[in-house]
């Protein structure tokens, strides 16, 4: 065999792990079913291409009275469901559970435990960045946030927007520089 043939092999199955990896995730962007999550805190990075929002979204802390199912403890590294119900115009954690929710359950994400205390367990699910154009307008203290979720079939979040005061971030973020013109 040549090496341009063995080369070909070897990378053509990479290639269509990586095509699948950004498939889904757009499907899910398109396709999956959106939700509006309080945001706790937010921290700015500015960084040369783009500007970079860490977010703490509430549905982080998850209380361990809402376990259904099989009973069990969780521990960190455990990969659980958590389902979301609607409260106002966001949503919060309704339940959550080591098995994959029925589809009649409503939205639900798939999140892995970081930590369990005497409160509150902690846990990700892969939303806590936000990124946004080059040099952002700050966002300030008062300021109301959501963050705006598409969840796939699977539980999978994806990060479509930040939410400012009911604004798309790229909304909020032109009227504030039209404001300091």
């Amino acid at each position: 065999m040549s090496r341009r043939l063995l080369y070909g092999a070897a990378l053509l199955p990479q290639l269509l792990f990586l095509g699948y990896l950004i498939g889904s995730e757009e499907w899910s962007l398109h396709h999956g079913t959106r939700v509006l999550l309080q945001v706790e805190s937010r921290r700015a990075w500015n960084g040369p291409a783009y500007s970079r929002y860490d977010v703490d979204v509430a549905i982080n802390e998850v209380d361990r009275s809402l376990a259904r199912g099989d009973p069990f403890e969780p521990e960190a590294g455990d990969l659980i469901y958590v389902w979301l119900e609607p409260v106002g115009e966001v949503h919060r954690a309704a339940g959550f559970s080591r098995e994959r929710p029925a589809a009649e359950v409503g939205p639900f994400l798939r999140g892995r435990v970081r930590s369990v205390s005497d409160g509150p367990m902690r846990v990700d699910y892969g939303l806590s960045h936000f990124r946004g154009p080059v040099h952002a307008p700050q966002i300030g203290g008062q300021c109301e946030t959501r963050l705006a979720v598409r969840i796939g079939r699977n539980g999978a979040g994806h990060v479509e927007d930040l939410v400012v005061d009911g604004l798309p971030f790229a909304e909020w973020s032109r009227r504030q520089e039209e404001q300091q013109r």
